[in-house]
Parts: C-alpha cells; sequence; structure tokens
C-alpha cells in the first residue's frame, strides 16, 4: 500500500543455471554486457559472486538470452539484485531511457 502498487515483484530464489535461461523474458547481468535497452525485459538473471563462467556466457548466447550490464563496478549477488530492480523501475516509470532511444 506504501508504494501505491498493485502487484508485488517476484523474487525467486536460486535455480539452475540451465532453467533460468530457458525462462521467457529474461536477461543477463553481466558487467561486460553492453548498456542496452535488454534490461526492460521482465526479468533479470544475477550470477555467482565470481561473475559468469565463459561457458555460461555462451549458453545464454546460444540461447539468445542479451546481457545486460549494471554499471561499470562489481556487485556483490544482493546488491546487483537491488540495482536490477530499481534499474527496472527507473526504465518502466520513465524516469530513464535506456542508452541511444
Amino acid at each position: 500500500m506504501q508504494s501505491r502498487r498493485v502487484w508485488l515483484p517476484a523474487v525467486d530464489g536460486p535455480a539452475a543455471f540451465t532453467d533460468a535461461v530457458a525462462w521467457e523474458g529474461v536477461c543477463l547481468a553481466d558487467h561486460a554486457g553492453p548498456a542496452t535497452p535488454a534490461l526492460s525485459r521482465p526479468a533479470v538473471l544475477v550470477g555467482p559472486e565470481g561473475g559468469w563462467a565463459d561457458e555460461e556466457r555462451a549458453a545464454a548466447a546460444a540461447a539468445g538470452v542479451p546481457r545486460v550490464t549494471l554499471g561499470p563496478q562489481l556487485l556483490r549477488v544482493e546488491t546487483a539484485a537491488v540495482a536490477a530492480g530499481v534499474l527496472l523501475t527507473a526504465l518502466r516509470a520513465g524516469v530513464v531511457s535506456a542508452r541511444g532511444e
């Protein structure tokens, strides 16, 4: 009620990478990724503390999952999830726009 939202965002627990990349509408949060409008997708996969392995990046690319950066800093998992939520909210509200638009 306080935030005047009609729904609560879903935050899922850990999932197998192969399952997660098969979900519809996901993008991969990756510090090496481009800043793209892909962040407007409904779900952001946040990886392990050490970052995504090259094999995971390749599997995501093969599944057609776009990568997106959350900024130039390396973030802890719990911080990256919050940062992704803030960016999604700001993009959807029109407070910020994706680069290149």
